[in-house]
């Protein structure tokens, strides 16, 4: 039965209106969500182009940069315009990805209902689009904004051809034109447009059948401008993609394995089409281990399935555009070309799937049509009331997009031998400081794959930090091997080093990192720390400073930048960067003890005293802050409280020479000669040459009548650049004359 015009069009307005209400009743939870780390970093929360928002700069970013091994301006400049608007909140960028999503499935309800002027089958595909489970991943997962976008672009161009078909002119053809290049400009997933096209034109414009094939060769020429911007597009993806490394060779996965894997893809996408349970963001590659088994029953489905739909073609044409809309669309992503190593990818079926709910929404009523009598609408009854049940899964697996923790403990719990999702979940740990626990995630990802850079070289960085430096350069020096040219891993590698005590090799693998990756901010951290050390206060600063342009939240190096501004004596700018950093991460235990430091050297002992307190109610077991904190408490003239502090940081490390020298001074200024003898000579036993402490032997020597010793004291002083007080010297000339040169 068909509707007045009036009644139409409010019909449809309610039924938009009520796929919008679905959609948001579905992916709202996605606004508490945050960034999950897995591509998110890359793509928006670390990046520093996006961060700086939309401006002249940022949008010639947009066209020129191939970050992520990707080049889609206009995703970018999404995620620009984002950042203008809701700032570093992942809450406003989760918001445009779930509108976009929402239109989407408004949009392409209203394109099948205008092609077809069968609003309730209409009505069914776009709602099993807009709450399908499978369909999660593509709107929580901000790095997919790709996903949603193009496909906005994707629908408009459908539209746009519609028009031109039924009254061709050179402005709509334009439309269609730039439909393609704005989908492309987002993700070249439209590389297929011109073949979905010509499915359109078979059905349901009916522009040619396959019967009355003389037909097709016009309408393939009149899309030719169309294929030829598609195939361009799709070389300079190949291109981009291959130059960052994504692009597998045949050597890493040969051509038989990708066909077979592809198969069983074609055949898994259906399975979790009907029973969408067990979905992962990342499902591991087979590689040479593909069942023959799965492959053959996918084949034989397939095959199927094919035969079935070209002998209804006849009659029942939406089977087969339908089939070859689900097939043909996935061809870009179904792993011929492998990028990445995932075998397969919920979000690669956001529009394929558009085929297959074709097939269902107008086959059903067909197929029903002897059991349930009456219009067709009523025969698509038994699918709608399976929306319910896809909606609630849908909403269950937005759950599991919370964080990076959820998201990887999810994926664990649902595949086998997941090296990706352990990774994942080992970074995320280690980015909320559970290291413990961080680690044996790393470890189980390098045993299921010993390839993963990226667990190789995340394993590394936490094994040096717990001092196990071989361990850690062995697994930096296998994230290498993995993927050369991979920049974490170098600068893993130089953090390794530089604790083994090996500063110029470790600052090779800095500067390594840096030139693989200029936007690798803890590199260049990581360099100025080397600098600094090697006394360039200059160049550490220098280098400081841009990994903070790099990204501003990085601890460290604010905090390395307060240590060199401390250094060359710029106090109050020290303690402005490090207050920075402490308010950036308030359980920092180092930055708090290098404010503590700062505080001290302006005297402030009660601003210092608690920034110590912090720092060590933070990290109690830190012998170097026990000793930095007396001190200061020894420069203010409270030494039986420094002396407390040194004597619990060496009670934490014994062989600390610089708590051994500091201890003795503060017994030395209470009289106590003997005890703080004992102290200079273990700090010179722990570090020969140490020149303060041999100055400070030699004072002590003098007192307990040893002027000998203690000129001997005197001259490994100087030897070490260290020049007693004269003052002093004059009283051990006084006592016994400064024998010659040896």
């Amino acid at each position: 039965m068909r509707l007045p015009g009036s009644e139409r069009t409010r019909a449809r307005i309610g039924t938009a209106i009520l796929l919008g209400a679905a959609v948001l009743a579905v992916f709202s939870p996605v606004l508490r969500n945050g960034f999950v780390g897995y591509d998110d970093d890359v793509y928006v929360a670390r990046n520093p182009h996006v961060r700086d928002g939309l401006g002249p700069g940022g949008v010639i970013w947009a066209f020129t940069t191939t970050r992520a091994a990707n080049w889609h301006p206009l995703t970018w400049l999404s995620h620009l315009l984002d950042e203008r608007a809701f700032g570093s909140s992942a809450a406003g960028h989760h918001a445009t990805s779930l509108l976009l999503h929402l239109a989407n499935t408004v949009l392409l309800f209203l394109l099948l209902d205008a092609l077809t002027r069968s609003m309730a089958a209409s009505a069914l595909v776009a709602a099993l689009f807009g709450v399908h489970p499978l369909h999660v991943e593509s709107v929580a997962w901000i790095a997919e904004r790709k996903d949603v976008l193009s496909t906005l672009f994707w629908i408009l161009a459908c539209w746009a051809h519609v028009r031109w078909a039924r009254s061709p002119s050179a402005g709509r053809y334009a439309l269609v034109v730039l439909a393609l290049v704005l989908g492309l400009l987002s993700k070249p997933m439209l590389v297929t447009l011109p073949f979905a096209l010509l499915l359109l034109d078979r059905w349901p414009l009916e522009r040619w059948s396959c019967r009355g094939a003389r037909a097709l060769p016009p309408l393939v020429r009149e899309k030719l401008p169309l294929f030829a911007i598609a195939f361009a597009s799709a070389i300079a993806t190949y291109a981009v993609q291959r130059s960052g490394h994504a692009v597998g060779s045949l050597e890493q996965l040969p051509m038989g394995v990708r066909v077979a894997n592809a198969i069983v893809s074609y055949g898994a996408y259906l399975a979790k089409t009907a029973w969408p349970s067990a979905l992962a963001v990342f499902y591991p590659h087979p590689r040479n281990a593909v069942p023959a088994l799965e492959v053959a029953a996918s084949a034989a489905a397939l095959l199927a399935v094919t035969l079935f739909v070209v002998r209804q073609e006849g009659r029942r044409p939406f089977l087969l555009v339908g089939w070859l809309w689900y097939l043909g669309t996935l061809v870009p992503v179904i792993g011929l070309v492998q990028v990445g190593g995932q075998a397969r990818a919920d979000r690669y079926t956001y529009v394929p799937l558009i085929g297959v709910f074709l097939m269902l929404a107008w086959g059903v009523p067909e197929l029903l049509s002897s059991v349930i009598r009456g219009p067709g609408s009523r025969r698509l009854i038994p699918i709608y009331v399976l929306l319910p049940a896809l909606a609630v899964a849908a909403r269950v697996q937005v759950g599991h997009w919370k964080d990076a923790v959820s998201l990887s403990e999810h994926a664990i719990a649902v595949t086998r031998n997941n090296a990706v999702a352990h990774a994942n979940l080992a970074a995320a740990l280690s980015a909320r400081g559970s290291a413990d626990r961080a680690i044996p995630e790393f470890e189980e990802a390098v045993r299921i794959d010993p390839r993963q850079p990226e667990a190789q070289s995340g394993l590394a960085l936490l094994l040096a930090e717990r001092g196990r430096l071989d361990e850690a350069v062995s697994h930096a020096e296998a994230a290498i091997r993995a993927r050369p040219g991979y920049a974490p891993a170098h600068n893993h590698l130089g953090i390794a080093l530089k604790r083994l005590g090996r500063p110029k090799e470790a600052a090779r693998e800095f500067e390594a990192a840096v030139a693989l990756d200029p936007e690798l901010a803890e590199a260049w951290s990581n360099l100025g720390l080397e600098s600094l050390d090697e006394g360039r206060d200059e160049t550490a600063d220098s280098a400081f400073r841009r990994a903070l342009r790099l990204d501003p939240g990085l601890k460290e190096a604010r905090n390395n930048l307060g240590i060199a501004l401390l250094r060359e004596g710029r106090v109050d700018e020290a303690i402005a960067e490090l207050r920075e950093a402490v308010k950036t991460a308030p359980g920092y235990a180092t930055a708090h003890r290098n404010l503590g430091r700062a505080w001290a050297a302006k005297g402030r002992i009660e601003e210092a005293r608690a920034e110590f307190e912090q720092s060590l109610g933070a990290d109690p077991r830190a012998a170097e802050t026990h000793q930095d904190y007396g001190f200061a408490l020894a420069g203010s003239g409270r030494f039986d409280e420094a002396i407390a502090q040194y004597r619990e940081s060496l009670r934490l490390d014994p062989g600390y020479p610089e708590a051994h020298n500091n201890l003795g001074a503060a017994l030395m200024e209470q009289g106590r000669m003997a005890e703080a003898r004992t102290e200079f000579e273990r700090a010179v036993q722990f570090r020969p040459g140490y020149a303060l402490a041999h100055s400070n032997l030699a004072v002590t020597l003098y007192y307990a009548g040893d002027y000998g010793r203690a000129w001997d004291e005197v001259r490994l002083a100087r030897r070490g650049g260290s020049e007693p007080p004269e003052r002093f010297l004059t009283m051990l000339r006084e006592k016994f004359p400064e024998p010659p040169p040896r």
